[in-house]
């Protein structure tokens, strides 16, 4: 009995510490993948707009966000980022680009949500928002 009264607040600290951890985990990825999408929609779609000097920049930007992804992500995640990233230089078509980083984007969504019923597909990501300046 003496035991149970040692083991018990052991296990449920030990517990509420796993989950801490995975949440602050989780919220650490998230914002990972929230500031690192825009480096990337702004590589495939902006820098043949920019000088030399921008674009540069921006490359910079994009190695800092590919890194940050694949310190943070699952597998899953760092194999559709490597096939999209392959892509913005050889692809033929844009629209080839976009249904890769439909699969990434998709691909990180499930990595996030805390169950994998709900998710989006690729196929439901249909409109791409973000800054042209």
């Amino acid at each position: 009995m003496d035991i149970l009264i040692i083991i018990i607040p052991f296990i449920t600290a030990t517990i509420g510490f796993v989950v801490g951890r995975v949440n602050t985990f989780r919220a650490e990825k998230q914002k990972v993948y929230s500031e690192s999408i825009q480096p990337i929609l702004a590589t495939i779609f902006k820098s043949q707009y920019l000088n030399i000097k921008e674009r540069e920049l921006l490359n910079k930007e994009f190695n800092k966000a590919n890194l940050k992804l694949l310190l943070y992500s699952n597998n899953k995640v760092a194999k559709a980022l490597q096939q999209t990233t392959r892509l913005i230089k050889h692809a033929k078509s844009e629209d080839e680009i976009i249904s890769k980083l439909k699969i990434t984007l998709a691909e990180m969504r499930r990595d996030i949500q805390l169950t994998p019923c709900g998710g989006l597909k690729d196929s439901e990501f249909t409109h791409f928002y973000f800054d042209i300046k």
